[in-house]
Protein backbone atom coordinates (compact mmCIF):
# COMPACT_ATOMS: atom_id res chain seq x y z
CA UNK A 1 0.00 0.00 0.00
CA UNK A 2 1.54 3.20 -1.15
CA UNK A 3 -0.17 6.43 0.16
CA UNK A 4 2.68 8.95 -0.64
CA UNK A 5 1.61 12.69 0.25
CA UNK A 6 -2.07 11.82 0.45
CA UNK A 7 -2.40 14.73 2.93
CA UNK A 8 -3.69 11.88 5.04
CA UNK A 9 -4.17 13.29 8.55
CA UNK A 10 -4.84 11.80 11.86
CA UNK A 11 -3.67 8.81 13.52
CA UNK A 12 -2.68 5.86 12.65
CA UNK A 13 -5.54 3.13 12.44
CA UNK A 14 -4.94 -0.03 14.06
CA UNK A 15 -7.51 -1.43 11.68
CA UNK A 16 -4.46 -1.66 9.12
CA UNK A 17 -3.27 -4.65 11.20
CA UNK A 18 -6.24 -6.78 9.60
CA UNK A 19 -4.64 -6.76 6.51
CA UNK A 20 -2.58 -9.43 7.73
CA UNK A 21 -0.87 -10.26 4.03
CA UNK A 22 0.34 -6.79 3.25
CA UNK A 23 4.10 -6.52 2.44
CA UNK A 24 4.14 -2.81 2.01
CA UNK A 25 3.21 -0.24 4.18
CA UNK A 26 4.25 3.26 2.68
CA UNK A 27 2.05 6.08 4.31
CA UNK A 28 5.32 8.86 3.89
CA UNK A 29 4.95 12.28 3.69
CA UNK A 30 1.37 12.62 5.32
CA UNK A 31 0.22 15.08 8.95
CA UNK A 32 -0.20 11.25 10.68
CA UNK A 33 0.35 11.56 14.25
CA UNK A 34 0.25 9.62 17.70
CA UNK A 35 1.90 6.58 18.09
CA UNK A 36 2.28 3.18 16.11
CA UNK A 37 -0.56 0.83 17.68
CA UNK A 38 0.66 -2.09 19.05
CA UNK A 39 -1.38 -4.32 16.83
CA UNK A 40 1.13 -3.53 13.99
CA UNK A 41 2.78 -6.40 15.34
CA UNK A 42 0.66 -8.61 13.94
CA UNK A 43 1.25 -7.84 9.54
CA UNK A 44 4.02 -10.62 9.90
CA UNK A 45 4.30 -10.41 6.21
CA UNK A 46 5.71 -6.64 6.39
CA UNK A 47 8.64 -6.87 4.32
CA UNK A 48 8.73 -2.25 3.89
CA UNK A 49 7.47 0.01 6.06
CA UNK A 50 7.95 3.56 5.46
CA UNK A 51 6.41 6.28 7.72
CA UNK A 52 9.29 9.07 7.55
CA UNK A 53 8.03 12.64 7.17
CA UNK A 54 5.25 12.58 9.61
CA UNK A 55 4.27 13.53 13.16
CA UNK A 56 4.28 9.93 14.85
CA UNK A 57 5.64 9.88 18.49
CA UNK A 58 5.89 7.07 21.16
CA UNK A 59 8.19 3.92 20.99
CA UNK A 60 8.91 1.39 18.56
CA UNK A 61 7.71 -1.71 19.99
CA UNK A 62 5.40 -2.54 17.57
CA UNK A 63 8.10 -3.74 14.96
CA UNK A 64 9.85 -5.67 17.39
CA UNK A 65 8.27 -8.93 15.94
CA UNK A 66 8.06 -8.09 12.13
CA UNK A 67 11.22 -10.68 11.02
CA UNK A 68 10.46 -10.44 8.05
CA UNK A 69 11.29 -6.65 7.66
CA UNK A 70 13.77 -5.67 5.35
CA UNK A 71 13.50 -1.82 5.17
CA UNK A 72 12.03 0.50 7.82
CA UNK A 73 11.94 4.34 7.56
CA UNK A 74 10.92 6.11 10.01
CA UNK A 75 12.98 9.77 9.85
CA UNK A 76 11.36 13.45 10.63
CA UNK A 77 9.12 11.86 13.31
CA UNK A 78 8.86 12.31 17.06
CA UNK A 79 9.85 8.94 18.39
CA UNK A 80 11.15 7.97 21.83
CA UNK A 81 12.39 5.11 23.58
CA UNK A 82 15.25 2.14 22.37
CA UNK A 83 15.26 0.49 19.42
CA UNK A 84 14.12 -3.06 19.80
Amino acid sequence: MNLIEYNLRGTLPAGLSNLTTLDTLILSTNFLQSSVPMEFANMLDLKQVDLSSNTITGSLNAFSSLYNLTSLALDYNLFNGTIP
